[in-house]
């Protein structure tokens, strides 16, 4: 069992696979029931979590799988900057939702910085992390400069 945990392949196809079925599992139930712009915030949340069990959970191992979280998160955060971006009416009333996100985001990028042990690789981690936490900065000033930090 440690050998397959310690395999890169592995973590990769099990971090994607595993993330793939959340998300699609969300997709469905967000989109008929409740409002469309809550999947990304709570998928970020359930990597914030992913990224936090890893960290805690997989020691030495903590590493490997991390670098597996890492491009969920900039995908994650590409789908949220072109849903900010593609759409300018979503923008002016999707800030309180936008940020909880980000705040996820940058959360789950705080402990895969943590926990990466190449200094190279903690720092461009980091450096994504403090970016998604500036843009969740400005987010939340426009929101409320414009009174329209709302999330319902």
């Amino acid at each position: 069992m440690k050998k397959i945990l310690n395999n890169s392949l592995f973590a990769w196809l099990w971090v994607s696979g595993v993330n793939l079925l959340i998300f699609l599992a969300l997709a469905r139930p967000f989109l008929e029931r409740i409002h469309h712009h809550w999947i990304v915030p709570v998928f970020s949340a359930l990597i914030m979590l992913e990224s936090a069990l890893i960290y805690f959970i997989f020691g030495e191992r903590r590493t490997l799988w991390l670098k597996a979280v890492i491009p969920w998160i900039l995908l994650v955060a590409l789908i949220l900057q072109w849903r900010q971006l593609s759409m300018f009416q979503c923008f002016r009333h999707c800030e309180g939702r936008l940020s909880l996100g980000l705040l996820c985001l940058s959360a789950a990028g705080a402990f895969a910085a943590a926990g990466l042990d190449n200094p190279m690789q903690k720092r461009a981690a980091a450096c994504v992390y403090r970016g998604i936490l500036i843009w969740l900065v400005i987010i939340l000033a426009i929101g409320t400069m414009r009174g329209t930090l709302t999330f319902l």
